[in-house]
């Protein structure tokens, strides 16, 4: 299986591994966290996780397991030397898993988390099972029709299609379906393994956002040792996607000593 992987900024600079959630790319992850990161000195990593994009197209839904995807962030990780981990959605369930378990091993093994937009904490719900229904009618009537419906469904914010139109069409159609499906069933990160994440970890949450709600995001700041939240609706994004990676830093930032 290939995994290809984008890069930005100087290449002595320390690295940080920037995840991108389920179904969306690593140019939307990049535009999330890359200006701020890269504002503060990082080398930004961003791969298009298994499956999406550019990388190994994968029809089995079991070929997109979170063990799998962490498996994968893992060798990328210590590949380029990352001690600072961001992602979006499941791209930040990821680097929240993945500080979980390094830290396990080595309490200061990761200096800084971004977590934008998480979807749930623990074991897959209802929150999680929705992915199965867009899995579904990709399946049935194709990536096409469904952005159409999409883009004609007044609930869903315009800035919001627009990056699922940008998104969608660069995954394998039956690939992106496999990942979906996979999602519905996903366990997120363990309330109890995040304890022992002890550095700086910067939420955003949304507050009018269905398929991540705020409610998630506060459960992880309040399982998370150093943990901040920002809060914001969703409009705020349309303004650009860097407004996540910024907000998600100034919230880290403004952490101090474990509580």
């Amino acid at each position: 299986m290939l995994l290809t992987v984008d890069e930005y900024g100087p290449a002595d600079a320390p690295a940080a591994l920037v995840l991108h959630g389920v179904g969306s790319s690593a140019d939307f992850a990049a535009r999330a966290f890359g200006p701020a990161l890269g504002g503060d000195g990082y080398r930004v990593i961003v791969p298009d996780l298994r499956g999406h994009g550019r990388s190994t197209a994968l029809a089995d839904p079991a070929a997109h397991a979170v063990g799998e995807q962490l498996a994968d962030v893992a060798a990328l990780a210590a590949l380029v030397g990352a001690r600072v981990l961001a992602g979006v959605s499941l791209g930040a369930h990821l680097a929240l898993a993945h500080a979980a378990a390094e830290c396990a091993a080595a309490p200061a093994a990761v200096d800084l988390v971004l977590a934008a937009l998480p979807g749930w904490l623990g074991p897959a719900d209802e929150v999680a099972s929705a992915n199965a229904v867009w899995a579904e009618e990709i399946a049935r009537v194709g990536v096409a029709a469904s952005l159409a419906r999409i883009a004609g469904d007044p609930a869903v914010p315009e800035w919001v299609a627009r990056e699922l139109a940008t998104a969608w069409p660069r995954h394998d159609p039956a690939s992106l379906a496999a990942a979906l499906r996979a999602a519905a069933t996903a366990e997120a990160p363990d309330a109890a393994a995040l304890t022992c994440v002890a550095c700086p970890v910067g939420v955003v949450g949304a507050g009018d956002d269905a398929a991540h709600p705020l409610a998630a995001a506060t459960a992880y700041v309040a399982v998370l040792p150093r943990a901040a939240l920002v809060t914001v609706p969703l409009a705020v994004l349309a303004g650009g996607a860097g407004r996540l990676g910024e907000l998600a830093l100034a919230a880290a930032g403004s952490v101090s000593a474990p509580r």
